[in-house]
């Protein structure tokens, strides 16, 4: 736990132990299909308030740190089946490129991302959505990236929400903070979803 991480507030803070490509700090949250963890093929919302400063001059173990996963993962270069929400892109070469990416599973309609650079240490809400076939990334309330997927089920069962890191937080090790996690199963109407982006905003004071 960080003190006065965001906006004076106490948040989750996660680092990269030097670089050091085989240990790293990872929250995990247990598969349960009793706790709404198995989402299926309907809608949710996730939204995340955090901050992060990967080093994309580095490899990917560096260059990309993993916000949340809910997804049958097999390693790096290899897509997920389930949800992802990446700060920078994973890249085939060296230096990925900065931005963000949602995914729920390998198919090309099932990812977005976007290019816009937000690995500067500044916080934000970052929030990924799905509403019948329409999938979102959205940052501080607008939608940056949007696809019309697939509609895949995503329950990823047997796989437990990884947050900060991937594998065994061995990669995709975030170097930042998170302030505040809310997640949704099923659809969430606008008027809800303005007021919990409100709410988080205001007490975050995020853009």
């Amino acid at each position: 736990m960080k003190a006065n991480a965001i906006n004076k507030l106490s948040a989750l803070h996660f680092d990269q132990n030097g670089g050091n490509v085989n240990t790293g700090q990872m929250l995990t949250v247990t598969d349960n299909a009793d706790t709404s963890l198995q989402w299926g093929t309907g809608d949710f919302f996730v939204a995340v308030v955090g901050d992060f400063d990967n080093n994309t001059s580095g490899t990917q173990n560096t260059g990309v740190g993993l916000f949340y996963s809910k997804a049958v993962f097999g390693g790096i270069n290899t897509a997920p089946v389930g949800l992802y929400l990446y700060g920078n892109l994973p890249s085939s070469t060296v230096n990925p490129n900065a931005g963000m990416i949602f995914s729920t599973s390998n198919t090309a309609n099932d990812f977005v991302t976007t290019k816009t650079a937000y690995n500067n240490g500044n916080a934000h809400l970052f929030a990924i959505r799905r509403r019948g076939a329409a999938i979102d990334l959205l940052v501080d309330g607008a939608s940056v990236a949007n696809a019309t997927s697939n509609t895949v089920d995503v329950s990823a069962v047997k796989s437990n929400v990884r947050i900060g890191a991937d594998g065994d937080a061995n990669f995709y090790r975030l170097d930042g903070d998170i302030g505040e996690i809310l997640a949704v199963k099923g659809t969430l109407s606008s008027t809800d979803e303005a007021g919990l982006t409100s709410y988080l905003k205001t007490k975050w004071a995020t853009p």
